[in-house]
């Protein structure tokens, strides 16, 4: 499953799962992160985003964590595509006003203000009163906006000590390392 959810943006991956006993194949995990590696290549944000926020383990969702910024991006861009129309001058003309709420939705956020600072950091314009994004079709930076945070999705699944979610078995006391 890891190997898959480390190489999601990587078309080999497939070639060597291809080549899983039936068994591993058939197991859960690796079917979620096929699906996983479906939704990123086939720009299917949402359901992208429902994955990582129901992914199996935190270490699932901590490897996920990485592609959020990229998928963010590709999914605003394709949100604006498909809202505003392109003009002789990119940028100009009134602009689509468009719903924070929605995008917050559409984007995976998990609050407003993460999606108001999120489309702003791409350069996208937002209405006084924060509820409404100014799409326009333009170019965007893509390349300014990183997630300064760690997600509720991942804080969520930290139930035990981070070394139980890597090794499923009782760790080795401090007493015996020497602690």
């Amino acid at each position: 499953m890891y190997h898959i959810l480390l190489n999601l943006n990587s078309g080999l991956v497939l070639r060597d799962v291809s080549n899983l006993p039936v068994n591993i194949l058939n197991s859960s995990y690796v079917r979620y992160a096929l699906e996983c590696y479906n939704a990123y290549n086939s720009k299917n944000f949402v359901r992208f985003f429902k994955l990582f926020k129901n992914g199996p383990s935190l270490l699932a969702s901590c490897i996920m964590y990485r592609y959020i910024n990229n998928i963010r991006q590709k999914a605003l861009v394709a949100i604006i595509n498909s809202h505003t129309t392109p003009s002789r001058v990119p940028g100009s003309g009134a602009g689509v006003e468009y719903s924070i709420e929605k995008l917050m939705t559409l984007l995976g956020c998990e609050s407003q203000d993460e999606a108001v600072t999120f489309v702003q950091s791409m350069g996208v314009e937002v209405t006084d009163t924060g509820s409404h994004a100014i799409l326009r079709n333009r170019q965007y930076d893509v390349n300014n906006n990183q997630i300064t945070h760690r997600l509720n999705v991942i804080d969520s699944k930290i139930s035990l000590p981070v070394g139980r979610h890597i090794f499923t078995e009782e760790l080795i006391p401090d007493t015996v390392l020497g602690g």
